[in-house]
């Protein structure tokens, strides 16, 4: 595998103006999103990532997104779930984290980090959850 580019692909930033708290001792949550794409003629992997700043009475709101180009060798193609659901979303997060934590700086706020995402975690919790909607479809299947 070879990193060809990451690039920051979307950033918004907006300071909240109805706040009235200092910003200091804040919790925000966060969610984080990706999906990828595969050209199978170039063996090119683009992984799109992004986190979007979650709740009404916070001192600002962000989104942002970073996306990754990688080549993948031949024999890392029978791989390719396990790369685009673990692997790359793990190689942009810290591209990301330093973007949004650079913003809120810049704002004037104490660098707000993403949390650490365990992608093996999502990755087994994803599998689980469809693994009980393929059950559940074909339970129904059963009682026609």
């Amino acid at each position: 595998m070879e990193i060809k580019e990451i690039r920051l692909l979307e950033c918004s930033f907006a300071i909240n103006r109805e706040y009235a708290g200092d910003g200091l001792n804040i919790a925000i949550e966060s969610v984080i999103g990706f999906n990828s794409t595969f050209e199978e003629d170039s063996k090119i992997v683009t992984c799109f990532l992004n986190a979007v700043s979650k709740g009404e009475n916070l001192p600002f709101h962000f989104k942002a997104e970073v996306g990754g180009k990688f080549i993948i060798d031949e024999d890392e193609v029978e791989n390719l779930k396990p790369l685009c659901r673990v692997n790359f979303p793990a190689v942009l997060l810290p591209y990301l984290r330093e973007n949004i934590a650079e913003l809120t700086r810049r704002a004037g706020f104490p660098p707000y980090n993403l949390p650490v995402v365990n992608f093996i975690a999502v990755a087994q919790q994803a599998d689980k959850e469809q693994s009980k909607e393929i059950f559940k479809d074909n339970s129904a299947d059963d009682s026609v």
